[in-house]
């Protein structure tokens, strides 16, 4: 509809509808927080609901960056604040995951303006900053990990890396573990984790499972507990990624990370036909879905089993 002096917007005039505009400017201004209000806000939440761990690492990325990037500013950015936020970070000397990191840490923010504190002009996501799907890097089959096993010498590396392949641990669950975390018949208790020198509840509720491991693994763990205390005191992380760099070219094997021997665990299951939810329970995740997300790829080299499955059943109908 136009309005009496054709401005097109329904307005009596050029003065109503710069009126109007500044009123939505207001708005949108009043529905803003200072930065250092939602840092501030935020912070407290963080320490309230997370472990110490993940506090200190979200505390490292508001000191570091994302204070001297945001101070002053009002929180939500305009598109063109978030623009010059990008170039910022990307300017420092800083990989793409950590990057990544201070992104999701942001939209977090934003994400408690809106959800916690009332701001609802505060958009949820940022456009741009989507974590990508992460990457499954080797996975090892059964003789494989065995070629690797085959060039281990100290029992207590030798006992975590199998706890790893053929119980599915993480290894800050494997690291984390106590001699009375073994209950008998063949079970381990998962109620903690291990990273960056502390000892803290497991990264999920899920992950706080019990899981049962075949008898060879589990005497091994017993080997382990007579000492009392931690399982494998005497491990570190690069300890244990030097002794995997080196078996895996002794055996002339794929180069492999740590983590890909949990990967590896869930593979070899969702081959064997065990199903997602079992899976998950086992390897302490809280739903199916990052199952299908992560080994989709993985999942699709069944085809050729499958068809073959499905031309016998049809030649036996038509016989």
């Amino acid at each position: 509809m136009t309005g009496e002096n054709g401005t097109g917007n329904g307005f009596q005039g050029r003065a109503s509808a710069l009126n109007e505009t500044r009123g939505n400017s207001r708005k949108e201004e009043d529905e803003a927080i200072a930065y250092n209000e939602l840092e501030k806000s935020y912070l407290e939440y963080v320490r309230a609901s997370t472990k110490h761990s993940t506090v200190k690492a979200v505390e490292e990325r508001v000191r570091l960056y994302l204070r001297p990037a945001l101070k002053g500013a009002r929180i939500p950015l305009t598109a063109a604040q978030e623009i010059h936020l990008k170039a910022q970070l990307n300017e420092k000397q800083i990989n793409q995951s950590y990057k990544r990191s201070l992104f999701i840490t942001y939209a977090q923010m934003v994400n408690h303006a809106r959800n916690v504190l009332g701001i609802e002009s505060a958009r949820v996501k940022i456009k741009g900053f989507r974590r990508p799907p992460k990457e499954i890097h080797t996975i090892w089959n059964f003789q494989q990990y065995e070629a690797f096993r085959k060039t281990l010498k100290d029992t207590e590396e030798k006992a975590f890396f199998d706890l790893l392949y053929y119980g599915g641990l993480r290894r800050g669950e494997a690291l984390a573990l106590l001699d009375t975390d073994l209950i008998g018949g063949n079970k381990i208790a998962i109620t903690k984790t291990f990273s960056k020198g502390e000892t803290t509840t497991t990264k999920t509720n899920a992950g706080t499972r019990i899981v049962k491991l075949p008898p060879e693994i589990y005497a091994e763990l017993e080997e382990q507990a007579e000492k009392k205390g931690k399982l494998f005191r005497g491990l570190s992380f690069t300890s244990l990624k030097r002794t995997l760099d080196r078996g895996a070219k002794e055996a002339e094997l794929p180069r492999a990370r740590i983590h890909d021997l949990r990967h590896s665990h869930i593979t070899m299951l969702l081959y064997q036909g065990i199903t997602p939810q079992g899976i998950a329970h086992r390897v302490g995740q809280a739903d199916t879905n990052t199952l299908f997300n992560t080994y989709a790829g993985y999942l699709t080299r069944e085809d050729d089993t499958i068809c073959s499955f499905l031309e016998k059943e049809i030649k036996k109908s038509t016989r």
